[in-house]
């Protein structure tokens, strides 16, 4: 019995460690992740990001980051290590969407970026993720294949 409870235990706490998949591998500095991406898939706490009609892009080149949403450009600073990302100093530029559903992937793309705390590669995917919400916790989720 005490064998069951302690397999139990070990399962119930390996779901809480963040992207700890065995296909998954940890970011390897920054050239582990560098490159020029495109999302292809994301969720936040209002759910899946509805991607259709719109691009978005992620550029990683050293200790910055860029890319383009579905209306403006953005930069900011991308620190790393083992384990962790963290995308921050963000700015973009304040262009208006049309139609403004893009406005609100945009603005939902860019909270959910700078609510990551950790990431991976599997093969020519980057995946990201975190928690965003500083009163109702919301897992965030954020899928790029490389343009390279």
């Amino acid at each position: 019995m005490r064998a069951v409870l302690a397999v139990a235990g070990v399962l119930a706490l390996t779901g809480c460690l963040p992207m700890s998949p065995a296909h998954m591998t940890a970011p390897r500095g920054t050239h582990g992740i560098e490159g020029q991406w495109r999302l292809i898939d994301g969720t936040d706490g209002g759910g899946r990001l509805d991607l259709e009609g719109s691009s978005i892009t992620l550029t990683i080149e050293g200790d910055s980051f860029s890319g383009e949403g579905p209306c403006n450009t953005y930069r900011g600073t991308l620190t790393e290590d083992i384990r962790a990302v963290d995308f921050s100093e963000m700015a973009s530029t304040i262009r208006g969407c049309d139609p403004a559903e893009l406005g609100v992937l945009e603005s939902r793309y860019f909270a959910a970026l700078e609510a990551v705390g950790a990431g991976g590669l599997s093969g020519e995917r980057l995946s990201l993720s975190g928690v965003s919400g500083p009163l109702t916790k919301s897992a965030v989720r954020l899928v790029f294949e490389s343009l390279e």
